[in-house]
C-alpha cells in the first residue's frame, strides 16, 4: 500500500528527493532490489551528487548479485541442465 502511494506521489512530483528516498528504503525493506535499484537511479537523474543514494545504489546492486548467486546455486543443485542453458544465456 504505501508503495502505491509513494509511487503516485512521483507521478505528480517527480523531482521529489524525499519521495524518491522514501521510496526506495520502502523498496529495500520489502527486499525488492531490483524496483529500489531503479528508485535510487531516478533519484541520482535529479540530484547526481546524493553520496548517500550513489552508497545505497551500490548496496542495492550488490544485494541483486546476492540474489542471482543465491538462484544460480539452487538451479546448479536442483536442474543441472537448465543451470547450463542459464550460464549459456548470460555469455
Amino acid at each position: 500500500m504505501a508503495i502505491e502511494v509513494l509511487e503516485t506521489q512521483i507521478k505528480i512530483t517527480p523531482a521529489d528527493t524525499q519521495v524518491l528516498k522514501r521510496l526506495s528504503n520502502t523498496l529495500v525493506q520489502e527486499k525488492d532490489y531490483l524496483a529500489a535499484s531503479v528508485s535510487l537511479s531516478e533519484g541520482l537523474k535529479v540530484n547526481a551528487n546524493n553520496t548517500i543514494a550513489l552508497e545505497r545504489l551500490k548496496i542495492v546492486n550488490q544485494e541483486l548479485q546476492n540474489e542471482e548467486l543465491k538462484r544460480l546455486k539452487a538451479l546448479q543443485e536442483e536442474d543441472p541442465a537448465q543451470f547450463l542453458a542459464d550460464i549459456k544465456d548470460k555469455k
